[in-house]
Formats: structure tokens, C-alpha cells, sequence
């Protein structure tokens, strides 16, 4: 007898796993049912998805579940004049994207999940404006409408200059970026070569790539904005009604943490990369309570035009530690601000409690050209500990703050 129960609960078991397992694969993108946010998909990995709800130049979206697997596709097919893209999601599971996300025009894209968002190595963008990855509980704007992901509501009434700013909640969602990690090949002696390089998370030059969550973390992760912004803005918990006020400016965004009480953390790890390198050289811009760069990953703006580079920024308010300890040390985890033209460099500016650079790494700013060099500024209230080194080939790289020019132009 218990046997034959066995049996029946087994076969029970198969015969509902079935059915179960060909709707989770064809659910990976379905509306919410709260706008009129259409998906579509013949294949059940790529995903067309139109309608939504127009306001002026604003377009919204509401998802309950929004993954995008591996090889598979997530097409907004807004209209052409259509200027931001606000989708939200509403269904308290973490967004997987692994695929391509791809939108028309020129319109920025923003992506809300209260839940958490994971980038996998496949990610990538075919998008001409910004892009914003957030775990905000909602957007809120300045006329006081907001577009909740955790209490959805109607969409706002806006006009076209009406600016958002997120409201992070009180336990806003992680946002991790799983990648290949990135082979730079340069030295201090010449410029890196980036031909090579692989591209996932990247956006148009002169545009803005945004990662605003809890605890933000690159495990090999490629973010690469040329000649525009890479922000990244850990916000902790119990800043429920804390809000990052984003405001447009001429070289992308500004992105307003006044309010923020309490930060989380970023981690480089697994030679992940941020470079806003190119024609025109961008900004990078890390916030957070920690901030550590290590094992082999870099932040790198090379200046290879004729305008002035923007700044390098890593704000920690408790530590900002760059490198591994001596054991697994290597000298390919760096922050860098170059110029190979008669462009100027940009700064480094590193503010924090605890300042520590270990294990070979380093921070620098070289000019192969006309343009000057940026400065290196370190702004530690408590401590500045610089020590170590990296094994290599049987030679002892130790850590190390320089700047370097093979020019005419002077060091910073």
C-alpha cells in the first residue's frame, strides 16, 4: 500500500513538474496587467514588448516578471520620439538578465526592481540614450506623482521638463554584474590597448551607465561608457524616505545623494572594469560606505582626444581599499587617469575615512602626449596606509601613488 502511494506521489510529482517547467521558461518577461504593457514572444526567449502608457515624452512600463536567459532578447519598441522609458517590476522575484536589452531611438532606459538585479556575462545593451539599473522601491517626480514597483499605481500625468529622483525604501535589492573580466594590455611606460576588450554593460558615448542599489557588486562585470558617466551609488538600508535626485546635465546626469544617511558597499573583484575612455573621455563616479577594487579589476579613463577628461571620483565614507594582500597581489588592479592626446587628463580624487592601497596596485595619472595630467587627491580623516606588493615573475611590484609623463606636457 505504501508503495503504490509512493508511486502515485511520484508520478504526481513528474506529471506537475511538466507542466510547471514550460511556464517558468515562457514567463521569464510577462506584464503585470496594471498598465497596458504588452509582451510577445514566439520563442519564449525573445521578447517584444510594446504599448505601455504615454505621458508627454515619457513612456511606462510595468512588469511582474522581468529575465531576460542567456541569448534571448528584451526589445522595447517604443516610439522614436519617446525620451525616457520608465519599467518597473512588480513581482518581488529578482531580474536575471543574461541577453540582450534593446530599445529604439535615442530614449533612456530605466530598469526598477525593489527585488534585486543580476547582470550575467552575456548581458549587453543596444540602447541610444542612458541606462539605469535601480532596486528603488519607486520614481518619484517633482510635480509629487511616483511610479511605485511595490505599491503600483496609476502612471504619472508629466510634462517634459519634469526630473525623477529614486526612492531607495528601506532594504533596496543588491545589484551584482557576473562577467568575463577584462585583459587590458599596457604599462606605465605606454597606453592601454582597448581594442580587445570585451564589451557587456555599455552605452553610446556621451551617454550615462547607472547602477543605484543596495550592495553593488562587479565579479568580473564590464561597464564601459565612453566619453560619458559611470555612476554607481550603493544606498544602504533605513533610508526609507531618503530620495537620489537625478537631474540631467550637459555631460549626462547628476545624481543627488544628500539625502542618503546610509550607504552599502562596492566590490571590484574577478578583473571586472569601469572605462570611460575615448574621443572624449568620461567620468566615473563610485559612492558607497566601502568601496574595494581588487584582483586584477581597474577603473580606467584614458583621454584619446582633444577635449578635457572628466574626473575620477571613489567616495567611501568609511574605507576605500584598492588591491589584494601581498599573497595574491598583482599590479593589474589600478585606478587611472590618462591622456595619449592633446587633451587634458582628469583627476583622481579618492575621499574617505580609511585610505588603504596593497598588493601592488596602484594609482596614477601618465600623459603620452600634449595634454596635462589631472591631479591625485586623497582625502583620508583617519588613516592613509600604502604597503605591499605583487609577486611577478619573480620580480616585487609594491604599491604605489605616481604620476608620469613621456611628453612635453607637466606632471600633475
Amino acid at each position: 500500500m505504501n508503495q503504490t502511494i509512493q508511486r502515485c506521489y511520484l508520478l504526481g510529482h513528474l506529471l506537475l513538474s511538466s507542466v510547471l517547467i514550460p511556464n517558468m521558461a515562457t514567463a521569464q518577461i510577462s506584464s503585470d496587467g496594471t498598465l497596458s504593457t504588452t509582451v510577445n514572444s514566439d520563442d519564449g526567449v525573445n521578447f517584444l514588448i510594446e504599448s505601455g502608457v504615454r505621458s508627454s515624452v515619457h513612456l511606462f512600463h510595468s512588469f511582474s516578471e522581468f529575465s531576460v536567459p542567456s541569448n534571448g532578447s528584451a526589445f522595447f519598441n517604443n516610439a522614436g520620439d519617446i525620451v525616457n522609458i520608465f519599467s518597473r517590476v512588480t513581482g518581488g522575484n529578482i531580474s536575471n538578465i543574461d541577453g540582450l536589452i534593446r530599445a529604439n531611438g535615442n530614449a533612456n532606459l530605466f530598469l526598477i526592481n525593489p527585488a534585486g538585479i543580476i547582470f550575467g556575462q552575456n548581458a549587453s545593451l543596444a540602447i541610444g540614450g542612458s541606462f539605469f539599473a535601480t532596486t528603488a522601491e519607486s520614481v518619484v517626480f517633482g510635480n509629487g506623482m511616483e511610479f511605485s514597483a511595490t505599491q503600483p499605481n496609476e502612471v504619472p500625468l508629466l510634462t517634459i521638463n519634469i526630473t525623477p529622483g529614486l526612492q531607495m525604501g528601506t532594504n533596496p535589492g543588491n545589484i551584482t554584474v557576473n562577467g568575463p573580466g577584462q585583459s587590458l594590455n599596457g604599462s606605465i611606460f605606454a597606453p592601454f590597448d582597448r581594442s580587445n576588450l570585451s564589451s557587456q554593460l555599455q552605452v553610446q558615448p556621451g551617454n550615462t551607465l547607472a547602477l543605484v542599489g543596495g550592495e553593488i557588486s562587479l565579479r568580473g562585470g564590464l561597464l564601459s561608457a565612453e566619453g560619458g558617466q559611470i555612476e554607481m551609488a550603493a544606498v544602504g538600508s533605513n533610508n526609507s524616505s531618503a530620495i537620489v535626485q537625478l537631474t540631467p546635465v550637459g555631460s549626462g546626469w547628476d545624481f543627488d545623494l544628500s539625502e542618503v544617511s546610509n550607504l552599502g558597499n562596492i566590490q571590484l573583484t574577478e578583473s571586472a572594469l569601469l572605462d570611460t575612455s575615448g574621443d572624449t573621455a568620461g567620468s566615473i563616479r563610485l559612492r558607497g560606505a566601502t568601496i574595494t577594487v581588487g584582483d586584477n579589476s581597474s577603473i580606467l579613463t584614458q583621454n584619446e582626444g582633444t577635449q578635457s577628461a572628466g574626473n575620477t571620483i571613489l567616495h567611501g565614507t568609511e574605507t576605500v581599499t584598492i588591491g589584494e594582500n601581498d599573497a595574491n597581489g598583482s599590479i593589474n588592479t589600478f585606478v587611472a587617469n590618462l591622456t595619449i592626446s592633446s587633451g587634458d587628463g582628469g583627476n583622481v580624487d579618492i575621499v574617505t575615512k580609511n585610505f588603504t592601497l596593497r598588493g601592488g596596485a596602484s594609482v596614477f595619472i601618465n600623459t603620452f602626449d600634449k595634454g596635462a595630467p589631472g591631479n591625485i587627491n586623497i582625502v583620508a580623516s583617519e588613516s592613509v596606509d600604502i604597503m605591499g606588493f605583487s609577486p611577478d615573475n619573480q620580480r616585487n611590484f609594491s604599491s604605489n601613488l605616481y604620476s608620469w609623463t613621456l611628453s612635453e606636457a607637466t606632471t600633475g
